[in-house]
């Protein structure tokens, strides 16, 4: 019945629903740099490397253009080198090794635009203390099963320190792997305006949550995330895949944080919901001088947890 419900109310939507073309005016391009860095950690290493486009407000890809542009790299504002065009973006040098506490930057200098500037610093590790996987927490109104991961941490005291958590399948490589999407009820993360309101109905919820320490500085916190774990039904038996799941949490820098908390609140007002429409546009943050996009560090901890096949 309720599904029958939204069906009609959708179809009253669309039936009052007239077509309007708008002439827009022509945008200017603008360049956009995106590179996050953090220190090489084994067994799970990320590829430091820096993405230069140039973009448009209207339009619907970005394109590589910055090909031969020079980038010198800095660390505590000496010159580590040149980043080298590879493949649709620029290495970082050879003896760029990123490191807890450091200030880096970069400087980018193009025919096209002015130069573009930005600096970051590496923030400290911040360890998983204790971690509890409950592979079947609840069952959904489709019948499938949720899991539930509960990770624990002490946050260092008296200074500001922002996170963010993400679970992912256990990939070749850092660069490959699926991340899950995210669900909570603590209110550090529900709070912050890009986590979805519950009064949407199209509720897409994030793969990344991200949140800062101003209501638990200095203690230990908990946090219980829910995720919807690989399973399908086999023999006329629900199954939970056997899987290697990855908890990462992450010490972030603070253009990190209000980059990517920006950006994922610009993609909850861009989705329709049939009630309320979209939302207002936002404002993405960015620390790139004469540019846009973010140029930011982060220190990560990950732990693995073998889930086996579960079957409910």
């Amino acid at each position: 019945m309720k599904k029958y419900y939204w069906a009609l109310l959708l179809l009253f939507f669309l039936s009052c629903t007239n077509e309007i073309i708008v002439d827009l005016p022509e945008q200017e391009s603008y360049p956009v740099v995106f590179s996050t860095i953090t220190p090489f950690t084994l067994p799970y290493p990320k590829t430091n490397n820096i993405q230069v486009f140039e973009s448009n407000e209207l339009s619907e890809e970005d394109t590589i253009v910055f090909d031969e542009a020079k980038i010198f790299v800095y660390e505590n504002n000496v010159l580590l080198g040149n980043a080298t065009y590879n493949n649709d973006s620029y290495s970082y040098p050879n003896n760029f090794t990123p490191q807890t506490g450091n200030n880096y930057s970069i400087r980018i200098i193009s025919k096209a635009y002015d130069t573009l500037t930005s600096s970051t610093t590496i923030p400290q590790v911040v360890e998983i203390e204790n971690l509890v996987v409950n592979p079947i927490a609840y069952i959904d109104m489709d019948d499938w099963a949720v899991s539930e991961v509960q990770i624990t941490f002490h946050d260092p005291k008296n200074e500001v320190n922002y996170y963010e958590v993400c679970l992912s399948n256990k990939g070749i490589n850092y660069d490959s792997r699926d991340f899950f999407e995210l669900r909570t009820d603590n209110f550090s993360i529900t709070s912050e305006s890009y986590y979805p309101s519950v009064l949407n109905f199209d509720n897409n919820f994030p793969d990344f949550l991200l949140f800062k320490d101003d209501k638990f500085d200095g203690e230990k916190f908990v946090l219980n995330v829910y995720y919807s774990p690989p399973q399908s039904w086999k023999a006329g038996q629900n199954h939970i895949s056997e899987q290697q799941l990855l908890v990462h949490l992450r010490n972030i820098s603070r253009e990190y944080y209000l980059h990517k908390t920006t950006l994922l609140h610009q993609i909850q007002n861009r989705s329709e919901d049939i009630l309320y429409g979209t939302g207002e546009p936002v404002n993405v943050y960015s620390n790139i001088k004469n540019g846009r996009g973010v140029f930011a560090g982060f220190n990560s901890d990950i732990m693995q947890v073998t889930i086996k096949d579960t079957i409910y």
